[in-house]
């Protein structure tokens, strides 16, 4: 790969588009400052540690424009040169508008400049840390710390200042987040976390910190147009797995019939069709090297989605969330009417459950087992249903009837199953969480890691599947789902914008059987 040059801006400016809000009108950001009792543009907000959460606190500026940090807000918004100065105090500092020679960005440089932030004495920071951190940060992207340094020195200097700083004041932690999952990191899920508040807040501040700070030196239209595709790639990719599933179960102009064994074959056509398209992708579109902090902040951008596809990996081989099941139709099923989740155990119910229960397991199953097993879905649809309708409210709305048969009779089944109790998430920074499965769905579903959320997904769909006669169909979307999700994940790992930005466009083209089978 060649290095290219590029020329480093000394004031990025903050362009208005439609994947980032606008910028806050500076009289919401001082209302925020007073009532955080401190001033939003001092260097203090910015960079300590303490204001961490107060910084990730939402700022929604106009319909539609999505969610922007109060950090964002203010340093990617207008400032003022004095504002600028005071938050951003040395020439090092990412978003500096001081100007910073080639011949000045040595690493002994930015030592004493860290040193200086951290109002430590002339030489207590050596350049080897600053090289150490340099090199780690340079394994995330694909190119050598040489080669970020050529293609813009200013930049790298201020990145490496910038977790140089980063890992004194708050730990070594900033770079280990940004390790990917694999063999030297497992797949964890705390910065998707689905709800607004719960486990690992801190965490997911923390991150976004970090991301922001990377985005300081990227000029406006780079960051627009990384943004309007990074932040697009997870959902765009569970829009178009769900556009494929409806187009496997649509007729055709020349095929009528959406038996099981048509809709299999079409799920295995798309399979087939999309490992090869996505494959195709991963060739590098663009042999240039990034400025430091352009391939880090593309990079982090892309860990969401990562460590979601590397989860998946895992679920899958959990013999508990996909069990080997007799599948059969349940007569009327699917006819009756959505209910209530107090309708869970009303007595015509109840015995439903209780003989279905007994074919499935081909076991005796009481009434007692039944009641004890209608207590814990009650729980069960309380994780389920906010996560699968993305509607925090799904509970107190009438839910379709197989899937509240389907959480009951998987609710069942985990009394009986020592895997559920054994299995513990994995936290970046804490290692393996001593919480089962059992004692989460008990709990309250914003206080839990969203590993166990997703497992709970999976378990009640894989059961509604076998209670519908649709488990052959449901492997097959399973499979499905995972080449997309795996092959959407490898193109992540080239760190290639131009990669990604072809990814999201196949995945925003209408599935189509008729090219499928071409």
């Amino acid at each position: 790969m060649a290095a290219t040059e590029t020329q480093t801006p000394e004031v990025p400016q903050r362009a208005a588009n439609q994947t980032r809000p606008k910028s806050a009108p500076s009289i919401i950001l001082e209302m925020a400052g007073k009532h955080l009792g401190v001033n939003v543009f001092s260097e203090a907000f910015v960079w300590n540690s303490k204001f961490n959460m107060a910084r990730f606190g939402a700022i929604l500026v106009g319909e539609g424009k999505g969610r922007q940090t109060l950090l964002e807000a203010v340093v990617l918004g207008p400032l003022t040169s004095e504002q600028r100065s005071v938050i951003f105090p040395t020439a090092f500092h990412p978003g500096s508008d001081q100007g910073l020679e080639r011949d000045q960005c040595t690493y002994q440089a930015v030592a004493d400049a860290v040193a200086q932030t951290c109002k430590l004495s002339v030489g207590a920071i050596d350049e080897k840390f600053i090289k150490y951190t340099a090199n780690a940060l340079a394994a995330f992207t694909g190119s050598s710390v040489a080669e970020h340094r050529a293609a813009d020195p200013v930049r790298y200097a201020r990145t490496v200042w910038l977790f140089s700083y980063l890992k004194k004041k708050r730990g070594p932690g900033v770079v280990g987040m940004l390790r990917p999952p694999g063999t030297e990191a497992k797949p964890s899920l705390e910065l998707t976390n689905p709800y607004h508040v719960g486990t690992q807040l801190d965490k997911r501040a923390q991150f976004g910190d970090v991301a922001t700070y990377l985005s300081l030196q990227i000029p406006a239209e780079m960051r627009e147009r990384i943004d309007s595709c990074l932040l697009l790639l997870m959902p765009a990719m569970e829009r178009f797995i769900d556009a494929i599933k409806r187009e496997a179960r649509s007729r055709t102009e020349r095929q009528q019939d959406r038996s099981v064994a048509v809709v299999q074959h079409r799920l295995q056509l798309a399979k087939l069709y999309y490992q090869k398209h996505l494959d195709e992708l991963r060739a590098p579109a663009d042999q240039s090297v990034k400025p430091f902090d352009e391939a880090l902040y593309i990079h982090a951008r892309t860990l969401e989605l990562r460590h979601y596809a590397a989860f998946r990996t895992i679920l899958k081989e959990m013999p508990v969330q996909r069990p080997e099941l007799a599948q059969f139709w349940v007569r009327g099923l699917m006819e009756a009417p959505p209910q209530r989740i107090d309708a869970i155990d009303a007595e015509y119910s109840v015995e439903s459950y209780r003989s279905v229960a007994q074919a499935l397991f081909n076991r005796p199953v009481d009434k007692t087992e039944i009641l004890k097993a209608t207590q814990l879905a009650r729980h069960v649809l309380r994780h389920h249903l906010p996560l699968s309708r993305q509607d925090l409210h799904a509970l107190e709305k009438p839910i379709e009837f197989a899937t509240m048969f389907a959480a009951v009779i998987y609710s069942l089944q985990l009394g009986e199953d020592q895997a559920a109790h054994n299995y513990n998430s994995h936290v970046y920074g804490q290692g393996r969480v001593p919480t089962s499965l059992v004692s989460v769905i008990k709990g309250n579903p914003s206080d839990r890691h969203e590993e166990f959320e997703h497992m709970i997904v999976d378990a009640v769909d894989w059961y509604r599947a076998a209670l519908l006669c649709e488990l052959d169909i449901h492997r097959e979307l399973l499979e499905m789902r995972d080449v997309v999700e795996q092959g959407v994940a490898r193109l992540c790992a080239t760190n290639d914008l131009v990669v990604l930005e072809k990814a999201l466009s196949l995945m925003n083209q209408a599935p189509s059987v008729r090219a499928w089978q071409h």
